[in-house]
């Protein structure tokens, strides 16, 4: 299960705290920050961007040091690449939720705990189901956030007469090679479907021996096939959990990249036709603020600072008057702006990786609803 829910975050943003609360994203991706002073260099490194916006205040500045005194002990990054850190000492709050994605570090104070990113992690989150084969052994293994959260093991055992490679050697002339192989693979795609309705998944991947997958892939239930994201290359069906874990987990990294490639490009198709699509970050405010946007595409790590609004609520690029008339004020992150409201709104959020495709249009855009 996720380390917080849906339910848990609404209950968290309409928290509102007597002093102003601080929100820490951190990217402790272990693949950019190896060493531990790497990760400490990162968290002083956002903090000190935030010092303008604490501007003396001993209570944030207390909040700010709990932070960087929690990092300096040491984070647990083994299957954590982001955190989501909420603290606001007069109110007792101070909360970790660890993400299996990256995030944009960044530090956000307001009178609320600002969660769009932690809702866009939420929203992006898929379990994943690895289906481990061979022709008498089953495992199912359901990885969730990063962790291996159901595992299952079926053996059927061999008939008399047959040995551990499938071949008669005497005994019951009944039991040959292809009717126990057949049952056995049966009793495999009729498990993963079981699992499938009772606990849930939205990828399938597989590893076994190129024959006996091939035939699991035609006895899957069409709903599993589509859902299927390739093959864990190299796995054997008695490969230790963690290591069915770290594939899995790459594997659906690759298929997750795939997919956005495929959206980026149409959203650029599109875009270039003005078939309900805008890209750019101007054009993606003002739909954003319409409640046009759909789904919403953005380039990880992607920041500007801006403005708000005080009357109509919009976002912009430059102030300090707004078309409506209002003053606006200065925010540090339009773009973390937008993902907030556009949560709010309904709107489905994607956060793309190194897709330079999206960072030529842009680095944001969306598909609009009309």
């Amino acid at each position: 299960m996720p380390p917080i829910s849906r339910l848990d975050v609404r209950s968290l943003a309409s928290r509102k705290g007597s002093e102003a609360i601080v929100s820490c994203y951190l990217d402790v991706d272990g693949r950019r920050f190896v060493r531990q002073q790497d990760l400490e260099r990162e968290v002083e490194r956002v903090m000190r961007r935030a010092q303008p916006r604490i501007n003396g205040n001993k209570a944030l500045q207390t909040d700010i040091s709990r932070i960087i005194s929690f990092v300096r002990a040491g984070v647990d990054r083994s299957q954590a690449r982001g955190l989501a850190i909420f603290a606001c000492g007069s109110d007792n709050l101070f909360e970790v939720v660890p993400l299996p994605n990256s995030v944009t570090s960044q530090v956000i104070v307001s009178s609320a705990p600002a969660v769009g990113p932690l809702e866009s992690a939420i929203e992006e989150h898929e379990r994943v189901a690895a289906l481990l084969v061979d022709r008498q052994r089953v495992r199912l293994l359901v990885v969730d956030w990063g962790e291996v959260v159901d595992h299952t093991e079926l053996i059927d055992v061999l008939p008399r007469g047959i040995d551990a490679a499938g071949m008669k050697s005497r005994g019951d002339p009944r039991a040959t090679q292809g009717a126990f192989t057949a049952a056995h693979i049966r009793r495999a795609a009729h498990a993963v479907w079981d699992l499938f309705q009772d606990a849930g998944f939205e990828r399938l991947a597989l590893a076994g021996p190129d024959e006996v997958v091939a035939e699991i892939e035609r006895q899957l239930h069409p709903y599993l096939r589509e859902r299927l994201v390739g093959r864990l290359s190299g796995l054997p069906v008695t490969a230790p959990a963690e290591d069915v874990r770290k594939a899995t987990v790459a594997l659906s990294l690759e298929a997750e990249r795939a997919k956005d490639a495929e959206l980026v490009a149409r959203l650029r198709d599109h875009a270039a036709r003005g078939r309900r699509a805008v890209a750019g970050l101007e054009d993606t405010l003002a739909a954003v603020h319409a409640s046009r946007a759909d789904l919403l595409l953005v380039s990880h790590g992607f920041a500007r600072e801006g403005w708000r609004c005080a009357g109509c609520r919009c976002l912009a690029l430059r102030g300090r008057t707004c078309r409506c008339g209002a003053t606006m004020s200065e925010v540090e992150d339009v773009v973390v702006e937008a993902l907030d409201d556009a949560l709010g709104d309904g709107t489905r959020v994607e956060v793309c990786v190194d897709n330079a495709d999206l960072d030529v249009l842009g680095r944001i855009g969306a598909f609009l609803r009309y």
